[in-house]
């Protein structure tokens, strides 16, 4: 898959996407074609590795500005704020790469192998997408309290060039993180629910899926 190729930059992203830079912008694909393999590869490899390489930079400008308390006194609380939202979200990236997308893949693996027979995880796509969502909602509810904070990243009188630099990859972060959002909840997890499909009670399927990695995670987490 190249993701390079007819890269343009959407036109309706809630205005936001305006301020991502060509080579970080999300391509208007016909991202409901793609194969479930490939709709993984490119939220990991480029979404998720475009938030990880960024949570870092915004978190440093956010403390630089939290701690110019002269220039900038209403964004005292933003540094620990920013801390507790970037934490949060590396973990539930972290989350879905080992647990939800390796079952996933494993999802559309054992169903190309097995032919017409069918195939279930018994609920565990079902559960961990629901999970997701929830976790993506909660994200973008942080998202809201940002906007409520800078006033939707307009930039204060007398601003310093770092709290500009914060406010654009803010602005940045934010749409990119919205495409990711619409990506996962509105194509790859529905295309995914479709294959895991029920199996009928007088014909049950049995099948190994990644149950032993699930309970570890679980228990890490507790």
């Amino acid at each position: 898959m190249d993701t390079k190729a007819n890269v343009i930059i959407p036109k309706q992203a809630g205005g936001a996407l305006a301020q991502v830079p060509m080579e970080k912008v999300i391509m208007r694909q016909d991202f409901s074609s793609w194969s479930i393999e490939s709709l993984v590869d490119y939220i990991v490899n480029i979404q998720h590795r475009y938030c990880k390489e960024n949570a870092a930079i915004i978190y440093d400008l956010a403390q630089k500005v939290a701690n110019d308390g002269t220039t900038h006194p209403s964004l005292t609380g933003l540094g620990p704020a920013m801390f507790l939202f970037l934490h949060d979200l590396l973990n539930h990236m972290k989350k879905e790469e080992d647990i939800l997308f390796p079952n996933i893949r494993q999802l559309v693996k054992n169903k190309r192998r097995s032919g017409k027979a069918k195939y279930t995880t018994f609920g565990l796509i079902k559960e961990w997408t629901g999970l997701m969502q929830g976790e993506h909602h909660s994200c973008c509810n942080d998202l809201d309290l940002f906007s409520q904070l800078t006033n939707n990243c307009m930039l204060p009188a007398h601003s310093s060039n770092c709290c500009k630099l914060l406010f654009n990859k803010m602005k940045e972060f934010k749409a990119a993180f919205l495409m990711n959002v619409h990506l996962e909840n509105n194509v790859l997890f529905p295309k995914a629910l479709a294959e895991d499909e029920e199996p009928e009670e007088d014909n049950p399927v049995n099948v190994e899926f990644r149950n032993s990695d699930v309970d570890r995670k679980r228990s890490q987490n507790k």
